[in-house]
């Protein structure tokens, strides 16, 4: 078999061998977007790949492991607080299996396999988290890396696909704490969500309406509320809800922690002007030390424990080659605090 060499894809397309070199490591600005497209044309037709003697000066052991895993977060920051805890539960776990763990970031706009970060394109990782905006796109030039891969979160199995896809019991989640909600004693339950579109959040809709007739109490499409868009928060939407009209509700649920605390302050504001409204708030929150100014009914985050079921699920697919797709569903404990 004849390996494909960086000069054999400059010749194919007609450039020098610093110009692909430039656009194989993601320096296109420094090359016009006429010769980045024929690049990779040529690296598409020659099915180039970094060539074996050099990824083995990145491999250690002689079961060719870079012992190497890499966690890639797809359209968002690492500060963001979402992913803090999947982190957590990695940075914990992978000391046991001897590994060291890459952060990687991706627009969710990457269009082919070569527009990958090197770390990811040529094979100096064992295995790939991912998680985040995530598309069909995107899931597609992650399996071309011909690396085991795991997905975190709630997608469409559209995108999931035949992916091992680690993610929460969405149904039954919402329905312990509908239920936890009416023990309570209360009956006219809202939610919120800053958007209704996207899998995640409409099969968070669809539960709660099932949980609502599934407890025998009403369905009101009057308290289901959608905000102003994905990042928009809560308190601009909620603030003419909660502090200027009659309040219809007895309880809400918001499982963004971000935007439950947004509402909590809404909520200790109008107690304080109307002690006989007890609404009771109910979230997710990511660690169990969070708490909010107002009594309230939590679900703890279980994204430390999703990490660890991912890390060791992708380390029995790299020391196996089993790469069989399957889905565990996991789900919270509940607190009153």
């Amino acid at each position: 078999m004849k390996y494909i060499s960086i000069r054999d894809v400059a010749e194919k397309a007609g450039v020098s061998t610093s110009a692909v070199s430039r656009v194989l490591n993601n320096k296109t600005g420094m090359v016009s977007q006429a010769m980045n497209k024929k690049v990779i044309k040529a690296c598409e037709e020659l099915d180039y790949k970094l060539n074996p003697s050099i990824q083995d000066m990145v491999r250690k052991g002689r079961n060719g492991h870079t012992h190497n895993l890499a966690f890639v977060l797809v359209g968002h920051d690492f500060s963001d607080p979402a992913y803090s805890g999947l982190l957590d539960g990695i940075a914990k776990g992978i000391g046991d299996f001897d590994y060291n763990l890459v952060l990687v970031h991706l627009s969710g706009k990457e269009k082919n396999f070569y527009a990958l970060p090197p770390v990811l394109r040529d094979g100096r990782v064992d295995g790939i988290f991912i998680t985040g905006d995530l598309n069909l796109e995107i899931i597609s030039i992650i399996k071309k890396t011909e690396k085991p891969h795991v997905i975190f979160g709630n997608y469409d199995e559209q995108i999931s696909g035949n992916s091992v896809c680690i993610e929460v019991n969405l149904k039954l989640r919402v329905a312990r704490m509908v239920a936890e909600l009416k023990k309570s004693g209360k009956k006219n339950i809202a939610y919120f969500t800053e958007s209704h579109h996207g899998y995640y959040q409409s099969e968070n809709i669809e539960a709660f309406k099932k949980a609502l007739k599934d407890n025998d109490l009403a369905v009101n499409e009057n308290i289901i509320y959608c905000g102003n868009g994905l990042l928009s928060g809560a308190i601009n939407f909620m603030k003419p809800i909660l502090l200027f009209k009659e309040v219809l509700f007895d309880a809400i649920i918001c499982f963004n922690f971000r935007c439950a605390t947004e509402i909590s302050h809404l909520i200790f504001a109008r107690s304080v002007s109307d002690n006989s409204l007890p609404i009771l708030l109910a979230t997710i929150r990511p660690y169990s030390h969070y708490k909010l100014p107002i009594f309230a009914l939590y679900g703890d985050g279980i994204s430390e424990k999703i990490a660890y079921k991912g890390l060791k699920c992708i380390i029995e697919m790299i020391e196996t080659s089993d790469l069989t797709p399957y889905k565990i569903g996991l789900i919270s404990n509940f607190v009153a605090e």
